[in-house]
């Protein structure tokens, strides 16, 4: 009986062919790749990315974020990035990543006139980016 006449079920071994090992590729490699996908691959060559590793820019900046109204105004300001969190004391100069600087500016709250009707966007934390 040839193999193609022959009647298999399920439960019928079959032969399995030699394969390669899969390789194993890690975060680092993954980051590589999307950091410079035109970078070399060749073998036992590690390409370096041009990344911190936790999506910021690496670039540092000074600020002081100043004091505000009432009590809420004098406690430290929490800013969070990609999962990174900075507890920055008011009233002191600090150095920050600049994307922190990026977020602050952003925080805006809206404020109305006496008459409820004109909005104006206020800075939440209002501060001093030194250089």
């Amino acid at each position: 009986m040839t193999d193609e006449t022959k009647v298999t079920d399920l439960d019928d071994v079959q032969p399995e062919a030699p394969t390669e090992p899969k390789k194993r590729v890690t975060a680092k490699a993954k980051q590589v790749e999307q950091a410079d996908p035109e970078a070399p691959k060749e073998k036992g060559v590690e390409v370096k990315a041009k990344t911190t590793g936790n999506g910021l820019s690496g670039q540092k900046v000074d600020i002081t974020i100043h004091n505000g109204e009432g009590d809420a105004g004098k406690l430290p300001v929490d800013v969070g990035i990609n999962g990174y969190t900075w507890r920055i004391k008011r009233g002191i100069r600090v150095t920050v990543p600049r994307e922190v600087v990026g977020a602050l500016q952003n925080a805006v709250q809206d404020s109305y006139d006496s008459s409820g009707v004109t909005r104006t966007p206020v800075p939440r934390f209002p501060m001093t980016v030194h250089f």
